[in-house]
């Protein structure tokens, strides 16, 4: 086998069927956001990114929801961008945030088949007088001697071998990851929240609030002025408790003017806001 020829054969072998990874390997988190987003716009963004944490970041606070992910490693599997955009098309994703990265070689084997054809049965051509001895021509008659084909049947044919041949490969390594997002329809709020953790709850003495982590860029709270790190203690006269109790009081509030208290700084302050109307 010459060497490009064995070069091609491990190069199918490592990288195998182009199988959409993304697809195979996606989790579907669009029930939980499907009635906040908005339709799919049809065009889908690839953002590729070398910090995700951020860039997570920032696609909340550019008011986009999380519909689904995908995330696997792999060694010589072939990962396209095509793959990353029929996905994104398949669950009607506006952005895509894809990471990857590259975590070493590592060696291995790969087994080369070889083929080895048989040998045949070969052919010999014999002439033969058409005629017999002792035949008497006839006016009209036509001489003449014909070739006819016989098969040689000894020795007889062989058939095809395989072998197989093992060679050394270094295959490459890669981490791949991708979140698929969907923009979002305007938030009543507009912000995201943690609940209190235990080094808070000490220094507050309460276990009632919470703490504002990431704010939606344009919205009530946003415009308000509110900042990360703020605790949100009370809505009006509404004590909020924990992050899903107020996520379960905002809607009460939605289209309306409230005033929110709010400590910030070891200081209490209250905040005017006028909340979107619920969609």
């Amino acid at each position: 086998m010459n060497r490009i020829t064995l070069l091609a054969a491990i190069s199918v072998l490592v990288t195998g069927c182009s199988t959409n990874r993304f697809s195979q390997f996606y989790l579907d988190r669009s029930a939980t956001v499907a009635s906040r987003c908005l339709p799919y716009s049809g065009k889908t963004q690839i953002i590729a990114t070398s910090d995700p944490l951020r860039d997570t970041t920032n696609m909340f606070q550019s008011g986009y929801l999380p519909i689904g992910e995908s995330g696997f490693w792999c060694v010589g599997w072939t990962v396209t961008q095509q793959m990353l955009e029929e996905q994104a098309k398949k669950v009607k994703a506006d952005v895509v945030l894809y990471f990857t990265k590259y975590e070493g070689s590592e060696q291995g084997y790969a087994a080369i088949p070889q083929y080895h054809p048989g040998t045949p049965a070969p052919t010999i051509t014999q002439n033969v007088n058409v005629y017999g001895n002792g035949y008497q021509a006839e006016a009209g008659d036509v001489f003449g001697r014909m070739a006819v084909q016989t098969m040689q049947q000894n020795p007889p044919p062989t058939t095809g071998t395989y072998t197989t041949t093992v060679v050394p490969v270094t295959r490459q390594r890669y981490t791949h990851a991708a979140g698929f997002w969907r923009k979002g329809k305007p938030p009543i709020f507009g912000a995201y929240f943690i609940n209190l953790t235990p080094e808070l709850r000490e220094k507050l003495q309460k276990n009632t609030g919470v703490v504002v982590a990431i704010l939606v860029n344009d919205s009530p709270a946003f415009r308000a002025n509110i900042l990360p790190g703020d605790i949100l203690t009370r809505i009006d006269d509404v004590e909020i408790s924990s992050t899903q109790d107020f996520q379960a009081k905002l809607l009460q509030f939605a289209g309306k003017k409230a005033t929110l208290s709010i400590l910030r700084n070891d200081a209490t302050l209250t905040i005017p806001i006028q909340m979107n109307e619920a969609n």
